[in-house]
């Protein structure tokens, strides 16, 4: 089974746009296939793995969910999906720490950490700064009252 993390983000740029300032910023290589974009680099954050993504549109969103089944993703457009070879928890989480910071960093660019597609892990918006959410928090209605305070 695959586990990978993700990083939703908000950037005024398409996909290809907003890969490549991604590449930049991070000293990634960015590989453009048929219909997709990937950043791939062999070692992060102390992490000697490949490590390496799709980043996209953000297609986990439903913009037009009714306010009680809103998640916390819907309001980022673009989202990194992303994993470390030879998956080790860990690691892997460490890896997307890293690339998150990084991110709002050197772009300053709104974005949500999560894992595995259902566990808010933390985010950050120029306005506020940082939220690291407490363990366990969920993307869905159940942990809302937590992500949108």
């Amino acid at each position: 089974m695959s586990v990978s993390e993700q990083i939703f983000f908000h950037a005024d740029a398409t996909v290809v746009q907003a890969a490549r300032a991604l590449a930049g910023a991070l000293d990634f290589e960015m590989i453009r296939d048929d219909d997709h974009v990937r950043l791939a680099r062999t070692g992060f954050a102390g992490v000697d793995g490949r490590v390496a993504g799709r980043v996209d549109v953000n297609f986990y969103a439903e913009p037009d969910n009714e306010p009680a089944q809103r998640t916390a993703f819907d309001q980022y457009p673009l989202v990194w999906d992303l994993f470390v070879a030879g998956y080790e928890p860990d690691r892997q989480r460490a890896v997307a720490r890293a690339l998150f910071e990084a991110i709002t960093k050197r772009l300053g660019w709104p974005a949500l950490l999560v894992h595995d597609l259902s566990m808010a892990v933390a985010d950050w918006h120029p306005d506020r700064g940082l939220r690291q959410f407490p363990d366990n928090t969920l993307i869905d209605s159940a942990s809302r009252a937590v992500w949108d305070a």
